[in-house]
């Protein structure tokens, strides 16, 4: 702090950094406008939501500070906002000019803050070992640290330590580490990031199929972001409880949460934001078999994701529009999406990984069983280690289409049917059709006319037929 700065500016800024925002923001008000004063008031703004307002706070003093310890700090808040605008790149570079500055200073408190923002962009870029270690660094930098400064921080460090866990599959050790930083942030901050913690615990439940448990806490956040206006993060919460509202079908409570989740990530937030609450929406109306609205909306989402550099979004995007397509029985055409979705697939994580390739195998399974099947393989491979319930849901449905199927074509072109597992009938019927059309295609080297005289029917039947099974 410059020698001249009004004593309550270190006031204000112990304020932060236990987490006490309105608090701080209260002081801060009274204050003299000193640079140091509009990087902590920036500071508040980004926690408050206001992004705006943050980036013109620091654009006014960037140039007015000189001192490192209020160098560092402007980092650290440039950081912040870069990250809350999802640039994460940007806001890793802001972090670690911050931490290089902290450690100039030997401030290992300042140092540990830095540290604490540059693992959580390696969580957004999925760089959970990178994340662990800068969390081990930074919970190193306050051992025998015992006041609420030190217990705020430790909060979010074990906040953040849970959410790697979750990601790597442990997620014993994530719900252990949620109870901790859920408890931590309600003796200290009750404010933005307590409510994040509940819902990452929510949705932690939610992967374990414990959707009870995780509404009674998602309601719980909820109720605090409506109560600070806090808008991001309560669209964020609403389309967790969306997801597992309908989880619980309870289909005209998740819809009423997701509209309003599209309605305040369009007036509040960015792409991924609007892109997240419409495919979720999607999802609802999917499940519920409204395929016009289901396309309405999937068709927004894919106009947004296509204008974003982020391949894991748009893969999201194509993933969706592949089941609403294969819902729709144009197999052919989800397959083609689905292929579009797997050239991204250095962006993809592993559930998605993994659900491309279920849904090609449920695809083929409509006209090309035995091809469906390789992909079915390479879906139950991608899913050792999977552990949400609803991708196993459906990972188990297609699996089933395939156990069920009684018609086998062999390797020497024969048609079989096993009179001791009598297929349903219009499985057969489907079966024997995609047989013969495909063989007198062959035979007819594609001649729709031909291959209609071979089996005795229209040239028109023999297109229809042909576009009906993707042939």
């Amino acid at each position: 702090m410059t020698p001249k700065a009004d004593d309550r500016l270190f006031v204000a800024a112990d304020l932060i950094d236990t987490g006490a925002i309105l608090e701080a923001q209260d002081k801060l008000k009274a204050l003299a406008r000193f640079p140091i004063t509009c990087v902590l008031n920036a500071e508040v703004a980004v926690q408050c939501g206001r992004l705006d307002e943050a980036a013109a706070l620091l654009n006014e003093c960037a140039n007015d500070l000189s001192i490192v310890s209020e160098v560092a700090r402007f980092a650290r808040a440039e950081g912040e906002l870069m990250f809350a605008k999802h640039e994460f790149e940007k806001a890793a570079s802001r972090f670690e000019s911050s931490a290089y500055l902290n450690e100039l200073q030997k401030s290992r408190f300042g140092l540990a803050w830095s540290l604490y923002g540059l693992a959580r962009t390696a969580i957004a870029m999925r760089n959970y070992a990178e994340a662990e270690n800068y969390i081990e660094k930074a919970q190193d930098c306050l051992k025998l640290r015992m006041d609420n400064k030190g217990l705020y921080l430790q909060g979010l460090l074990n906040f953040k330590q849970a959410t790697v866990k979750k990601h790597m599959g442990d997620l014993e050790e994530s719900e252990r580490l949620f109870r901790i930083a859920i408890d931590q942030l309600n003796r200290t901050e009750k404010f933005r990031n307590y409510g994040l913690a509940m819902v990452g615990c929510a949705e932690l439940f939610e992967t374990g199929g414990r959707y009870g448990e995780a509404i009674t806490v998602l309601e719980q956040a909820i109720t605090l972001f409506r109560q600070h206006g806090l808008s991001r993060d309560l669209a964020q919460a609403l389309i967790a409880s969306g997801r597992v509202l309908l989880l619980l079908k309870r289909s005209d409570d998740a819809e009423r949460h997701l509209i309003e989740a599209v309605d305040l990530n369009s007036k509040y937030s960015g792409a991924n934001g609007q892109c997240a609450s419409l495919l979720q929406l999607t999802e609802l109306y999917l499940r519920r078999r409204l395929m016009p609205k289901a396309q309405s909306n999937i068709e927004k989402a894919l106009a947004i994701a296509r204008q974003s550099t982020d391949g894991n979004l748009l893969g999201s995007v194509l993933i969706l529009q592949a089941r609403i397509l294969i819902v729709l029985k144009e197999p052919q055409a989800a397959i083609s999406v689905l292929e579009q979705a797997v050239e991204h697939v250095r962006d993809l994580t592993p559930q998605q990984h993994a659900q491309c390739y279920i849904y090609f195998a449920d695809a083929y399974h409509a006209f090309h069983v035995s091809k469906g099947q390789d992909f079915l393989v390479r879906a139950t491979e991608l899913m050792s280690g999977q552990q949400e319930v609803w991708l196993k849901s459906e990972y188990d449905s297609v699996v089933n289409k395939y156990r069920r199927e009684r018609v086998v074509v062999n390797g020497d072109n024969k048609f079989i049917i096993d009179g001791n597992l009598l297929p349903e009938w219009e499985d057969a019927k489907r079966g024997l059709e995609v047989f013969l059309l495909r063989n007198a295609l062959k035979q007819s080297e594609n001649n729709m006319t031909q291959a209609g005289k071979l089996l005795g029917i229209s040239k028109v039947h023999v297109h229809t037929r042909r576009k009906q099974y993707g042939l």
